[in-house]
């Protein structure tokens, strides 16, 4: 289907905060595990909501959710630890920051990705958590698209939002701003329900974070990025698709030549890491068939 170039800068301009990611180049300059400064600063946020949900209406779920929600999500994209990873302060984060010339989507044409072309589009940082290296963006999935996955599978079941998710990654989240179809984003997206739906019940492995005692929410489990990150997560193992083959010879030619590069990766999967497929098959391949690459399939 094409697109007026109308509607796509109407697009461009309501997907203003869309970012994308490099999980190849430099990609082993990064040494330090971030979790622990990310677990803390996301339990700091999850404290200031209950003080919030406290002030009135004695364990009210509702006023809790919408606490959470002022403290973790982010209107339409992004939100605070995104934000936060993506900082220009200094900060104790070892992270990476590229240039989008200095990326693997060099020489990705605008109208293949126009956000990616414009000022107002931007390169996500990477980070480390546990042994897996996640784009900044996958934090804003987290909570934002995650609450979209748990609301509508309330209404409609798991399935419907899974497809939603696919959905929008086909467009406006997804191959017509960014160029890029992200399996690691819908990845994310799942965390984020598992979490919503284990605010206050166990959920599998999951929760539960809260519970009411003396009439106030408390915290009764500390939030933890490693219970959620794994290799599904990371665009290195859990491959992309593009929005047309011209991207995706580009994009995976910048990926070969970085071949020889000791800090970068020049493969997805990356063969240094490849066993990590079989992580995402065996945890993912039955919840949704679209959030796991076919090259880990083969």
């Amino acid at each position: 289907m094409k697109i007026s170039l109308f509607a796509l800068t109407l697009l461009v301009f309501s997907s203003a905060q869309a970012s994308e990611i490099d999980s190849f180049t430099k990609r082993y300059a990064i040494k330090e595990d971030a979790s622990g400064v990310l677990n803390k600063l996301t339990n700091e946020r999850i404290q200031k909501a209950l003080k919030r949900a406290n002030k009135k209406h004695p364990c009210s779920k509702k006023r809790l959710k919408k606490s959470l929600l002022k403290q973790l999500k982010g209107n339409v994209v992004g939100g605070p630890i995104e934000f936060f990873i993506n900082g220009s302060e200094e900060h104790e984060l070892d992270r990476i920051a590229l240039k989008r010339r200095e990326s693997v989507y060099n020489g990705v044409k605008f109208f293949s990705a126009p956000v990616l072309k414009l000022p107002l589009g931007s390169f996500g940082r990477i980070v480390k958590v546990g042994d897996h290296i996640v784009g900044a963006d996958k934090f804003g999935h987290f909570f934002t698209e995650g609450l979209a996955y748990f609301e509508k599978a309330q209404k409609k079941g798991l399935k419907s939002a899974l497809r939603w998710g696919h959905k929008t990654e086909l467009k406006k989240f997804g191959n017509w701003t960014t160029g890029v179809y992200s399996r690691a984003d819908q990845v994310a997206n799942y965390g984020g329900y598992l979490f919503w739906k284990s605010i206050h019940k166990k959920n599998g492995e999951h929760g539960p974070y809260f519970s009411c005692e003396n009439k106030k929410w408390v915290q009764v489990k500390t939030f933890d990025w490693r219970d959620f990150v794994d290799a599904g997560w990371d665009e290195g193992i859990n491959c992309n698709s593009y929005r047309n083959k011209k991207t995706r010879r580009t994009v995976e030619a910048n990926i070969a030549a970085l071949e020889g590069d000791s800090e970068s990766a020049s493969s997805c999967p990356i063969i240094e890491e490849v066993e990590k497929c079989n992580e995402v098959v065996t945890k993912y391949s039955s919840v949704y068939k679209n959030l796991v690459a076919k090259e880990c399939l083969n």
